[in-house]
């Protein structure tokens, strides 16, 4: 069994040089600190021994922390969360077989403290056979970070109490039954479960969200693809062009999931979406049109012109970027935790379809005059144009409401500043125009666009008046509180919501020579492995004391508005345990002054509140 280790390990560490030498650049480049990480484990007869893996962890071997890796573990880097997940990590184990402390096939070498007591008698059955790189474990439970529970708080006891046994019943009934024959079935078991085992369905399940959001970036840049093609044509394809159209789909397609998967778009929270989440787009887009078409060049399929390429680009990303801002003021105005004083979220889909109804009002009146005969003869042309008006001005209508509170007069509000009500209207107008010219609806004439624009204003100042009398029993209150500067070193911002986004863009730019954003704390488990403003969400409120640890934190700043009390109550008992500065940032509404009962715009003056760290 000794030469079966000996010549297989040799036989794998020939092509696996290859792979040391580029995880060994990754590593180095994700972080500072050593390629290999060396352990102390429990081999065959209670011998002890040095263990190689890849490094994937910050700073292992300084770092405190629980001696197994949980899921979602702050400590594990970019590339240490790919290594793991391959496995390819325990590479460096091959050196191990060739020194003779470990086989190919056996029990995993557990550290000394997990050893002995209280199931010295498995442990005696299981250290009787050298520990390997393969064994039953790695094939029942590939993932085991998988099998402790979210956010678990004690780590290693819940290993020891409630994985470790049936790890060692596993191992012990594997040393009774060694052999060669064994083995080699271990093996090929092994490297099956290895490579089925990277993606699981529990991934899958976690994270289904963001791999909806990939595929349907990647299915829209599709459409737009096939939108530009068209336009190429005129909306009129010849027919031996469809073949070259069905390629170029398939090749951009493969291009931009690689891409978009790369540049992270998935991973963004869209109510947190701002100019640094579209510059990304824009930047994943462009990277992604030129891969597509190095892969056209390359495989020597002329398949699409350039002209193509460059309409499809600007088209897709222009809708992305539109499509995410408007995700994003939708999720701000759906948001679960508003204030009851707030506009209900019925009445606001309401206002938005009479608003849309508006529109389509006015687009029939404008037809009947400069385009009758679209009445006859021409229903789809009709439905399309009428289809548009309503859509088009129902979503662009909450942009506009935002900018008249319900609870004010609209004479009042139109009088001091008409400007939203222009740009509203004119960018109506930009849209008739825009979907009647790719349409290639030649009989819409323009008197019938300035008229409709024309009608559509007069109607909205007629919807937006009986909005404000329906709605002004609807008020908002405010209580002003202010803050101090904060302190120099490593930060951790707690807190959900869209005030994420806005106090990490202050820290970032305002605070960057004080302070350094070490990452974002959220009470939502579902916001794991996301991204707000380009800064990793690290942990939950509920694995903050491992968060801090690990990320070396001297400051925490706590949206106290954003979470509930419970997880305020985690975030200031894990402060206070590891003697960590934390400061309470009040919500950015708080600072806004409540009108008065009449609304004529009178304010109360804020009283100033010192807020004293807690």
């Amino acid at each position: 069994m000794r030469l079966f280790d000996i010549l297989v390990s040799l036989l794998l560490l020939v092509p696996a040089s290859f792979f040391f030498a580029a995880i060994a650049v990754l590593i180095k480049l994700d972080s500072p600190g050593p390629v290999f990480f060396v352990q102390e484990r429990v081999g065959k007869g209670w011998r002890r021994f040095r263990m190689f893996k890849f490094r994937k962890m910050f700073h292992a071997g300084t770092t405190g922390g629980p001696g197994v890796t949980a899921r979602y573990d702050p400590r594990i880097t970019r590339v240490g969360s790919w290594l793991e997940r391959s496995k390819l990590d325990e590479l460096p184990q091959l050196i191990n077989v060739l020194l003779g402390d470990m086989s190919l096939v056996g029990p995993r070498p557990e550290i000394p403290q997990f050893t002995g007591e209280p199931h010295t008698e498995l442990w005696n059955r299981v250290l009787s056979v050298k520990p390997g790189i393969f064994g039953p474990n790695q094939i029942l439970h590939r993932n085991e970070s998988e099998l402790f529970p979210d956010d678990c708080q004690e780590v290693e006891a819940y290993y020891v109490e409630h994985i470790l046994p049936k790890k060692l019943e596993v191992d012990a009934a594997y040393a009774e039954r060694k052999s060669v024959l064994h083995d080699v079935g271990i093996i090929v078991r092994g490297v099956w479960a290895t490579l089925a085992g990277t993606i699981t369905m529990e991934t899958i399940r976690t994270r289904r969200l963001q791999i909806a959001h990939l595929f349907a970036c990647v299915a829209l840049g599709e459409l737009t693809l096939a939108a530009a093609f068209l336009l190429r044509f005129d909306w009129e394809i010849p027919a031996g062009e469809m073949p070259h159209l069905y390629l170029g789909l398939a090749l951009m397609a493969v291009a931009r999931l690689v891409c978009f998967h790369q540049f992270a778009i998935h991973r963004s929270i869209h109510s947190f979406f701002n100019l640094f989440d579209a510059m990304r787009i824009c930047a994943s887009v462009a990277v992604g049109t030129v891969f597509g078409v190095a892969i056209q060049f390359l495989l020597n399929f002329r398949a699409l012109s350039r002209a193509i390429f460059l309409v499809d680009g600007m088209i897709l990303a222009v809708t992305l970027i539109g499509l995410s801002y408007l995700a994003d003021r939708a999720l701000a105005t759906l948001r679960r935790d508003r204030k009851p004083a707030e506009e209900p979220i019925r009445a606001r889909l309401g206002w938005s379809a009479a608003a849309g109804a508006a529109g389509v009002v006015a687009m029939l009146y404008s037809l009947a005059f400069f385009w009758p005969g679209v009445f006859v003869g021409h229903a789809f042309d009709l439905i399309c144009i009428l289809g548009v008006a309503f859509l088009s001005r129902a979503v662009l209508f909450p942009f506009l409401a935002r900018r008249f509170p319900v609870s004010d007069r609209f004479v009042v509000m139109a009088t001091r500043d008409a400007r939203p009500l222009i740009r509203h209207c004119a960018l109506t107008f930009v849209v008739d125009i825009t979907v009647v010219f790719f349409l290639n609806i030649r009989d819409f004439s323009r008197g019938a666009v300035i008229l409709n624009a024309l009608l559509y204003a007069l109607l909205l100042v007629f919807v937006l008046t009986v909005r404000c009398m329906w709605g002004r029993k609807f008020r908002r209150a405010a209580a002003p509180r202010v803050t101090e500067p904060v302190a120099r070193g490593n930060v951790l911002v707690v807190g959900d919501g869209r005030e994420v986004g806005y106090l990490v863009d202050a820290l970032r730019h305002n605070g960057a020579d004080r302070v350094q954003i070490a990452g974002v704390v959220t009470a939502d488990a579902t916001h794991r492995t996301r991204r707000v403003h380009g800064i990793d969400v690290v942990g939950t409120t509920r694995n903050l004391g491992s968060v801090i640890e690990a990320k070396g934190a001297s400051l925490v700043m706590l949206l106290e508005d954003s979470i509930e009390a419970s997880a305020r109550d985690d975030v200031l008992r894990a402060c206070e345990t590891r003697g960590v500065d934390v400061r309470v940032v009040p919500s950015v509404m708080r600072f806004v002054e409540a009108s008065d009962d009449e609304g004529d715009g009178a304010r109360e003056e804020p009283e100033p509140v010192t807020l004293e760290p807690r």
